[in-house]
């Protein structure tokens, strides 16, 4: 198809499609200073290059994320460093108590997928201990700034390569994965 070929090629195009609607939304949010530039970074928030770098120095390409995060920028960056890194992000939500569907999904999730990475933010840290013990995991703040000790690159994706994992909702039975692949994101990229 005649769209953008590559990870980077689409975040491109997302980049300059996108960036005024999300300065827009910086400015609205945070008083009218455009604090977004390609999606990262917002004062005191890395962006997903130096997100990315993080995430490879505790998991290689083809290890999963659970994004245990609320809706909003630090989503965004940690998907997209999971994409940059060629880490499979596993897209949740923080593993809240009042809710016990969703944690029993949360951890039905954790089981299946055996993420090597738990991505939160400063504010829902806490309740990661929710989930229980998930072995072999490590968990990373997104919203601390922490240099990376090295220099950093995107991994490169083929088309086959899983970009991430989408889980049903768990309503009626436990939730199944799907694994998404880099070439589906971008078939949906060049339609939309």
């Amino acid at each position: 198809f005649g769209g953008p070929q590559t990870i980077e090629e689409i975040v491109a195009k997302v980049d300059a499609v996108d960036l005024e609607r999300v300065r827009a939304a910086g400015k609205s949010l945070l008083g009218g200073t455009p604090t977004v530039t390609a999606l990262g970074p917002v004062k005191g928030m890395p962006g997903y290059d130096d997100l990315a770098a993080r995430l490879r120095a505790h998991a290689d390409a083809g290890d999963r994320a659970m994004l245990l995060l609320p809706s909003g920028l630090d989503y965004v960056t940690g998907f997209f460093a999971c994409l940059y890194a060629g880490i499979i992000a596993v897209p949740a939500y923080p593993a809240e108590t009042g809710n016990a569907q969703h944690l029993a999904r949360l951890k039905a999730m954790a089981d299946d997928c055996a993420p090597r990475l738990l991505l939160t933010d400063a504010a829902h840290q806490g309740l990661i201990a929710n989930l229980g013990a998930v072995e072999g995991a490590t968990t990373l703040i997104v919203d601390q700034e922490t240099a990376a000790d090295e220099a950093f690159g995107p991994v490169a994706a083929t088309s086959a390569d899983i970009a991430f994992l989408q889980y049903t909702s768990g309503s009626t039975a436990t939730p199944k994965g799907v694994m998404v692949s880099h070439g589906s994101l971008m078939a949906n990229q060049v339609l939309i």
